[in-house]
């Protein structure tokens, strides 16, 4: 499998010429994610004043605008695609930003959200360590289901703790690797995420590929 350097490098060539959309897409998703469920709380209480005062709105409405968040996990899936797309130097529309919305994947991924987040909840009440681990172990669970359309959510989850078997800590160690540039971004007031995480999303992209390819070579070796 090849190094963290050379993953990241990778992403860096796939962003060339496309980081505008990329970055574009990505904000997209941080104004929706945030904008319609502040927008649903400011249309259920009417006011303004209150939500400006950060004041707890009637667990009603708390629930609601809850229930709006998790109907809108399926827009992040978009992310996965697009740059998975990006990496396989595949024609990466804006468009995909929108598949997880699509007939064949919106309850699939919606379901395999709120499992992966409950298992990983769950293995946390244990130790922050266990949950850590298992969040890694699930981590491609969004881009089996992108490859496998008709796969289960219980069963991309399985498939991609089978996957992460052996490549946990080096999946950890790629996302530590991040840690400097997250604080450049920090210390930039927050300026250098704009293009943190694009970069994150494509090296997470570049890794999921490497890794299915390097199953897939094993299992024909075998």
């Amino acid at each position: 499998m090849l190094k963290i350097k050379q993953l990241k490098k990778q992403a860096l060539s796939s962003l060339s010429g496309s980081w505008g959309k990329s970055i574009g897409i990505l904000f997209l998703f941080f104004i929706i994610g945030g904008f319609v469920p502040t927008f649903v709380e400011l249309a259920l209480t009417g006011d303004v004043s209150q939500w400006l005062a950060q004041e707890t709105a009637p667990l009603w409405v708390e629930t609601i605008v809850l229930l709006v968040q998790i109907a809108l996990l399926p827009l992040y899936f978009g992310g996965f695609v697009y740059f998975l797309t990006l990496i396989r130097q595949e024609d990466a529309s804006f468009e995909l930003a929108f598949t997880g919305f699509s007939k064949p994947f919106y309850f699939k991924v919606l379901g395999t959200g709120l499992l992966t987040t409950l298992f990983t909840a769950l293995w946390t009440l244990l130790l922050i360590i266990p949950g850590i681990i298992k969040a890694i172990a699930y981590s491609q669970s969004y881009y089996i289901i992108r490859d496998h359309p008709d796969i289960k959510p219980l069963e991309a989850i399985t498939r991609s703790r089978e996957m992460m078997d052996g490549y946990k800590w080096k999946y950890f160690l790629m996302l530590l690797s991040f840690v400097g540039w997250f604080f450049v971004s920090v210390f930039t007031l927050g300026i250098g995420f704009i293009w943190l995480f694009p970069y994150m999303y494509a090296t997470v992209a570049a890794f999921y590929v490497e890794l299915s390819s390097n199953i897939d070579k094993n299992a024909e070796a075998v």
